[in-house]
């Protein structure tokens, strides 16, 4: 079975070549290029809706699910998130670091630190012990990484004198090998 993509006139659909088609009645390789498109374009909606929170523009940060965090967190945070966007990383990246930073935010105000100035090498560790608690390695390892960068941003754009998130160390994480059939 062949499958040669061609576009006809500005629409994306797929035309299977004359060898396949003839073995098919031409009403069931319609029916079928007609369910594959439609199927392909629900999918594409539905990744553009719940992973990318909607189509996103040049100049627009991904919608990060959740609660966010109170000022002056939300606003640094997405300072922050600004920068990292115009240094090109990934939509996926912004999310995620967006999200464990609003959830550190949300951590930091409920113990009392309404700066991010504010917080210490204890606090952080505590915050680094309560990762170790909910959550995976891999979620952890992400968490950490967000914390330490965007506290390291606040050093660079001398918003904070230091990098308290620099003690938390990342979890080791086993690499499986894969399996792969003989």
């Amino acid at each position: 079975m062949q499958f040669i993509p061609r576009f006809d006139n500005n629409v994306d659909r797929a035309i299977l070549s004359n060898t396949w088609a003839n073995h098919w009645p031409r009403k069931m390789a319609r029916f079928l290029l007609d369910l594959a498109f439609s199927l392909s374009s629900i999918c594409v909606s539905i990744l553009q809706t719940h992973c990318f929170g909607g189509t996103m523009s040049k100049t627009s940060l991904p919608k990060i699910h959740g609660e966010l965090a109170q000022d002056p967190y939300a606003s640094l945070i997405e300072e922050y998130l600004l920068t990292l966007f115009q240094e090109e990383y990934s939509v996926l990246t912004l999310r995620h670091y967006g999200w464990h930073l609003h959830q550190l935010g949300k951590w930091l105000v409920d113990r009392g630190i309404s700066k991010p100035c504010e917080a210490n090498r204890n606090i952080m560790r505590r915050w680094g012990a309560e990762l170790r608690e909910k959550y995976q390695p891999r979620t952890q390892k992400q968490a950490i990484a967000a914390a330490r960068s965007f506290f390291q941003w606040l050093v660079t754009e001398e918003i904070c004198s230091s990098n308290p998130a620099s003690v938390l160390r990342t979890p080791r994480i086993k690499i499986t090998s894969q399996r792969t059939r003989v």
